[in-house]
């Protein structure tokens, strides 16, 4: 394993290396850094060393609202204040913005937006219309450490969603396997029982098919 450079006071874009930080949750290296706006932000080593980060993310906001005002699509969608363009601003937030409070399950792990949608509304838009966008919908990426792009994402109920998370307990019950949430569900059984019940050194068996006492 390579020794780790110092790299308090050198500056990287925007970003002046301040003092070290504590490692990130993968157990990568990570730098306090003062941004030329005054924000403090904590950045990645690999990310300052390969150019990935070089702001406390103010600088994408600054670009992606100057191509918002130069683009006249985006200029005419009256959209803003609709749940579609919350979810398509929210999607460049947690991949660029490192002050983002999900950042670290998106940009921190890699995860980036299509380019086309990052750079358009309306190209995420008229994709989400044409692959079956309600109001209902969350939008969900097929494969977790996937990106945010047309062949990744689709639009599927917030239920669906929860058992795609990356984070779910799965249970094998006669060599079938779903989560636990969807056990539950089968059982007729509270979530949230079943799940104190486990945490408790319960069988996860046991824990979804004894009844509850009244």
């Amino acid at each position: 394993m390579s020794k780790l450079i110092d790299l308090t006071g050198q500056r990287f874009g925007r970003l002046t290396v301040v003092s070290r930080a504590e490692n990130a949750k993968c157990r990568v290296a990570r730098w306090k850094c003062l941004c030329v706006c005054g924000n403090t932000t904590f950045t990645r080593n690999d990310y300052l060393i390969k150019g990935k980060t070089k702001s406390c993310g103010c600088l994408g906001s600054e670009l992606a609202s100057k191509r918002m005002k130069q683009n006249p699509i985006n200029k005419s969608h009256n959209k803003s204040k609709s749940r579609i363009y919350n979810i398509w601003s929210t999607i460049k937030q947690r991949t660029t913005d490192p002050n983002h409070k999900e950042y670290h399950n998106y940009g921190e792990r890699g995860i980036i937006m299509h380019k086309e949608w990052f750079n358009s509304f309306q190209s995420f838009y008229d994709w989400s219309i044409q692959n079956g966008y309600k109001e209902n919908l969350c939008n969900d990426r097929k494969q977790n450490n996937g990106n945010y792009s047309p062949d990744n994402c689709r639009w599927i109920t917030n239920k669906e969603n929860c058992n795609n998370k990356r984070n779910n307990r799965y249970i094998t019950i006669r060599e079938e396997t779903k989560t636990l949430s969807q056990w539950a569900e089968i059982y007729k059984i509270n979530y949230f029982t079943v799940y104190s019940r486990i945490k408790r050194g319960w069988n996860e068996i046991e824990a979804l098919t004894t009844p509850v006492r009244k």
